[in-house]
């Protein structure tokens, strides 16, 4: 793995979305767990619309795993009983390999 080896988890969510808003602490907390780690939110309606094509965004939350400028990963909703361990999963296997 190289030094300069570029890794992100980027959540998409809305102001409107409830469970958005749930999972936002989860979010933070993996942030701070993972800290060799870059993690970002868009709020999907300040966002350009060609960047939400671009990435296929079709439902909130979203969280998509980038390792050097190409997703690896994507966890979409929190249905799952723990969102934030599948997040912390996907992390693990994708991006800290």
């Amino acid at each position: 793995m190289g030094a300069r080896e570029k890794k992100c988890v980027v959540r998409f969510t809305a102001t409107w979305c409830a469970p958005c808003a749930r999972f936002a602490p989860k979010f933070t907390a993996l942030a701070r767990e993972f800290d060799d780690v870059a993690f970002a939110t868009v709020d999907v309606d300040a966002c350009a619309e060609d960047a939400l094509e671009a990435f296929h965004i079709e439902t909130v939350p979203t969280c998509v795993l980038v390792r050097d400028g190409r997703e690896v990963c994507r966890v979409v909703g929190v249905a799952h009983h723990r969102p934030a361990r599948a997040i912390a999963r996907a992390i693990k296997e994708h991006l800290l390999v």
